[in-house]
């Protein structure tokens, strides 16, 4: 199977993990670049919840649990 894939040109509408909401809203410049391009996310129940409820031994900023809240 190939896959055409062109870096230049890319979906408003994208479903993400965990990983990917924390490098996102982490980083001010991709942060606004999304904006900035009208994208919009979509995750799971379960990505939620590892967000904003799941205890971890190295616990997520809150700040950054705010940002994502919003």
């Amino acid at each position: 199977m190939t896959f055409d894939f062109d870096i230049t040109t890319y979906h408003k509408l994208n479903v993400i993990d965990t990983c990917s909401i924390w490098n996102i809203i982490s980083c001010p410049r991709i942060y606004s670049a999304t904006i900035d391009a009208l994208c919009y996310f979509s995750f799971t129940e379960y990505v939620h919840y590892e967000c904003l409820f799941k205890k971890r031994s190295n616990s997520t900023p809150k700040e950054l649990q705010n940002k994502l809240k919003k």
